[in-house]
């Protein structure tokens, strides 16, 4: 009977050192929580005390209008657009006018320059290879490509390095890869997000972003769900 008082005295003694350990890095704007019951919150501490990039995967979705500038001074993989026809979406290429009645795919491979996003597209730079939906434009040879008030449903960009962003109002999820089985899903409600330091490639919507890559999220503007 004695050994067992003593068993379970140690292992209640074993558990309140477990919680005090877990409670010590889970302090989120003052307040106290452990693991277990703020899974959340032991997340978002982990990842502003870390301050290092962490992987990750962010849907988000919003109503107003963004503006996101890029300013690329080495080459990206690929930048595409799918461009809604009309004579009002005017791109050139080497010196050359392209429009399109119907909608239509471009890709610039190997792109350097600018992008500038939000409810049109803007982009002035240079491409090795510039590809329709049809032909190839120009193939091994630099040009030089712009495009103002391109009216989109979709524009890709892959390959980005060390890029920087803030999006206002957005809702959706972000999941984080800490090296276990499952991701750590981070709710957002119509937060802002900033991101720097991103690695990855972006598919940006009319209403819809998402991120996939490395990066050093700003998480001081998101609270637990149970705050």
């Amino acid at each position: 009977m004695r050994v067992l008082a003593v068993a379970l005295a140690l292992s209640i003694a074993a558990v309140a050192v477990g919680y005090s350990v877990l409670s010590e890095y889970t302090s989120v704007d003052g307040k106290t929580d452990s693991v277990i019951n703020n899974p959340v919150g032991y997340v978002l501490n982990y990842v502003d005390a870390e301050q290092e990039t962490v992987e990750f995967r962010a849907v988000l979705e919003f109503e107003r209008k963004q503006n996101i500038d890029f300013t690329f001074k080495d080459n990206v993989d690929s930048f595409y657009i799918d461009c809604e026809g009309g004579p009002e979406n005017k791109m050139i290429v080497s010196g050359l006018f392209l429009r399109s009645a119907s909608d239509a795919h471009i890709e610039f491979v190997d792109y350097t320059g600018s992008v500038n996003l939000g409810r049109k597209l803007s982009f002035s730079g240079s491409a090795k290879r510039v590809r329709t939906d049809e032909q190839t434009l120009s193939k091994d040879k630099f040009v030089k490509v712009s495009g103002k008030d391109i009216v989109f449903s979709k524009v890709f960009l892959s390959k980005l390095t060390g890029q920087s962003m803030i999006l206002n109002n957005v809702t959706g999820n972000v999941d984080i890869f800490m090296g276990g089985d499952y991701p750590a899903n981070i709710p957002v409600n119509d937060k802002t997000f900033k991101l720097s330091s991103f690695d990855g490639e972006m598919q940006y919507y009319n209403d819809l972003i998402i991120l996939e890559g490395t990066g050093r999220l700003d998480f001081g503007v998101f609270k637990a769900p149970s705050e």
